[in-house]
């Protein structure tokens, strides 16, 4: 039997959502984030996972700089535009943000 469209289960909504990679569902609310936004978030993680690897053998230039560099990431995180729109539900979106860029 030739496999058709119509044949095929329909997609849960989550699943529909997880193909836009700035778009979370968390708690039955659908977040969009800007790409900005969540690529900061994404090197935030990336920056944090290479501070946690760092050897004995880093030197304190490395350390540093790693460091301003989440600070950085950090402020641009939680000073972004698309905060002041979602007051009421920023710690909600907060961790759909978070959870996004985890995966």
């Amino acid at each position: 039997m030739p496999l058709h469209s119509h044949n095929l289960p329909k997609e849960s909504p989550a699943s529909q959502l997880r193909r836009n990679s700035n778009t979370c569902l968390n708690y039955g609310v659908i977040y969009s984030f800007p790409h900005d936004l969540l690529q900061a978030q994404r090197e935030w993680y990336a920056v944090y996972g290479q501070l946690a690897d760092r050897t004995t053998s880093s030197t304190a230039a490395q350390t540093t700089a790693l460091r301003r560099r989440l600070h950085r990431l950090s402020v641009q995180v939680s000073t972004h535009p698309y905060w002041e729109a979602h007051t009421g539900r920023a710690p909600a979106a907060r961790m759909a943000l978070r959870e996004l860029a985890r995966s």
